[in-house]
């Protein structure tokens, strides 16, 4: 229970962006170390380190490796779980630069969850739009994202970048 209590907090801290990520991650490893096989936290640690690495708050190279490390751990130890498919689509997107791989990541963990806001939305942008240049598919996804939360400011905010970088302002 504590472990889940530290992932909900890492999560909550993980959406705030910005400097808040590095306290994620600090919840998210005090939950992997109560329980090391807890899909989830090691999901959400991958997570918390590609965003400081995507956003610049540390070494892109040390942290993508992180990233890495945690979220094929998470996979091992959750195969079913789409949060740690996304995980590992999106590691493998930043740390390797494997499209194909992250794009079956990504594509599993939208199976696994189809309504996965984050799974969704980092697919659209990061893997459709940016990395495969796919742009319009990338749109369809972020929309999909938005009906499928529609009080989500993130899935609003995901949709309005999608169509920026289309350059529908």
């Amino acid at each position: 229970l504590e472990a889940y209590q530290l992932y909900l907090k890492g999560r909550a801290l993980l959406y705030r962006r910005g400097s808040a990520a590095s306290q994620a991650v600090k919840c998210f490893e005090q939950a992997v170390a109560l329980d090391t096989q807890y899909a989830l936290g090691w999901a959400g640690l991958s997570e918390a380190y590609t965003t400081l690495g995507y956003y610049s708050f540390a070494a892109p190279q040390p942290t993508m490796s992180k990233a890495m490390e945690a979220a094929q751990r998470a996979a091992t130890l959750g195969p079913a779980s789409a949060e740690a498919h996304h995980a590992l689509g999106m590691a493998l997107l930043m740390a390797a630069w494997n499209k194909s791989d992250a794009e079956r990541e990504f594509v599993r963990a939208l199976e696994l969850n189809p309504r996965n806001t984050q799974a969704r939305a980092w697919y659209a942008v990061n893997y459709l739009q940016l990395a495969a240049g796919r742009l319009h598919e990338g749109l369809a996804e972020a929309k999909l994202a938005m009906e499928s939360d529609r009080r989500s400011s993130y899935a609003h905010a995901i949709c309005s970048l999608c169509y920026c970088i289309l350059g529908q302002h």
